[in-house]
């Protein structure tokens, strides 16, 4: 993590981190950064986040969350991704109630063209649920979180 970054509220918790708002300064923008704690991480879990990263790297697509960078930095090891604002697909249905089917079958367009992509590239996401799959305020669904999602290709 840089200096002009700063941690702004928690915005999510999985396996191996915590994610969180963040602002950096010396860009202006709102990010999404995954901070994982390296004394809880095993060897094989390091391995694990940095194929996550490895895979994050080279996957650019309108419906995949976009990796900004990498860094350690005190005993934690941080992904800078792209911010997605309307949050998870559970936590709107969550708040809102079920979607009607005609907005159903444009997300569920949206995914696949997402998975279409990254198969194109060899990589199976392996964990798609709808607390994996975020919505910018314009509607556009992005698939996130690659801990599971593994490369056919070597």
């Amino acid at each position: 993590m840089y200096a002009s970054q700063r941690l702004g509220k928690q915005i999510g918790k999985g396996g191996f981190g915590t994610v969180f708002k963040a602002f950096d300064g010396q860009t202006g923008w709102i990010v999404a950064i995954k901070r994982i704690s390296l004394a809880k991480v095993t060897p094989e879990g390091f391995k694990e986040i940095q194929d996550e990263v490895k895979l994050l790297h080279g996957l650019e697509h309108d419906n995949i969350v976009r990796y900004i960078d990498v860094a350690t930095e005190g005993g934690h090891f941080y992904i800078v991704l792209e911010f997605v604002e309307g949050g998870s697909l559970l936590s709107m249905v969550d708040s809102f109630g079920a979607l009607s089917e005609p907005l159903t079958a444009v997300y569920v367009a949206q995914v696949l063209r997402g998975l279409n992509f990254l198969h194109s590239k060899g990589v199976v996401h392996r964990d798609i649920k709808a607390g994996n799959l975020l919505l910018t305020k314009s509607a556009v669904v992005k698939l996130a979180d690659f801990g599971l999602a593994m490369s056919m290709r070597s």
